[in-house]
């Protein structure tokens, strides 16, 4: 077995603690079993642990799922499903707008730095010295000839910011998508 998919599944093991064992096991089992399924198929081991997520992620679903299943009403079940739901919520109301905003931000701001870059070196080239600073430090700013350079590499890292962040909240709301199906699933 390769050492990532038994980490994967040791990980997932000491977070499905508070589920029975044989539970546990049949959990353990079936997330196995996708595994091999899936690299048998011509998927990477890499890619395979990358789409399940985060192991305690997974848990808490399937965690969360077994607590619906059980019919019988303890404090425990009571006190994970609200756990879950506050965790979600909560976390939602902070999460999706302040990475959707910040996404489209530097998004946005990948290209105006781009373009006052190319603005600004343009003027330097007919003798026009534009009032955009570029990397001012009170004390130091950057020579004119550094401003293209210096304009395409914080240009590229704000497009590199903006889809990271933006491919962060997919997966976000991909997992809050799959945990409500398990639960509406197991009603």
């Amino acid at each position: 077995m390769n050492e990532k998919v038994t980490h994967y599944l040791q990980l997932l093991n000491k977070q499905l603690h508070r589920l029975e064992t044989q539970e546990r096991a049949d959990i353990l089992e079936e997330v196995e079993s996708h595994i091999f399924e899936a690299v048998s198929n011509g998927a990477s081991v890499d890619h395979v642990l990358e789409t399940l997520g985060d192991p305690a992620k997974l848990a808490a679903s399937y965690t969360s799922e077994a607590i619906l299943k059980n019919g019988s009403f303890n404090l425990s079940s009571l006190a994970q499903l609200v756990k879950f739901y506050f965790v979600t919520g909560f976390s939602g109301m902070f999460i999706i707008p302040i990475v959707g905003i910040l996404s489209i931000a530097f998004y946005f701001c990948s290209f105006v730095v781009i373009a006052a870059g190319v603005i600004k070196t343009i003027g330097l080239f007919f003798g026009y010295s534009l009032p955009i600073s570029v990397m001012n430090f009170g004390f130091w700013q950057a020579p004119d000839f550094m401003v293209l350079p210096i304009c395409l590499v914080f240009g590229a890292l704000f497009y590199v910011g903006s889809r990271k962040m933006w491919h962060w909240l997919k997966d976000y709301l991909f997992s809050i998508s799959v945990a409500h199906r398990k639960l509406k699933s197991s009603n």
